[in-house]
């Protein structure tokens, strides 16, 4: 029910904005967990102006014990991508891709629709034994986890 009601409360709030919610997490221990994005980059100041909106509006509606914590962050780096906003969002980045056969595929997010990603990755080529480039198209459905890779 909280995180039912936070997710509302803030779609409602973002909704002029370029910022979206990713997750929402009642833990044990009256600690909820809200986690943001935005498809331009998230700031410090946006996220406590966020905990600040969620606190008046979680204590005067009493959605939660009078001690919590709560934490407004964006996904970490390392967190797989939950929406496909946030697949739309790292074309152009280098992920691994996990599908629900178990197979892991390495390569740059080239497009994300509505139904699908573009992954191109590098392969052996079975005729020659050369190393090529190739488009993979990927549905939605056959992907179970998706993680931004961080090149330096």
């Amino acid at each position: 029910m909280v995180e039912a009601r936070i997710r509302e409360l803030l779609d409602k709030h973002l909704a002029a904005t370029d910022l979206f919610v990713v997750e929402v997490k009642a833990l044990p221990k009256a600690r909820i967990q809200v986690f943001i994005d935005s498809d331009t980059g998230l700031t410090i100041d946006q996220c406590a102006r966020i905990s600040r909106y969620l606190e008046q509006h979680l204590e005067e509606e009493q959605l939660v014990p009078e001690n919590y914590n709560l934490e407004v962050s964006s996904p970490g780096v390392g967190q797989p991508l939950m929406m496909q906003r946030q697949y739309r969002k790292n074309v152009g980045r280098k992920v691994e891709v996990k599908l629900t056969e178990g197979d892991k595929l390495k390569g740059k997010l080239e497009a994300a629709d509505d139904e699908q990603i573009t992954l191109r990755i590098k392969t052996k080529d079975k005729a020659t034994k050369k190393r090529v480039e190739k488009a993979v198209t990927i549905p939605y459905s056959a992907i179970q986890s998706t993680k931004v890779l961080v090149t330096f």
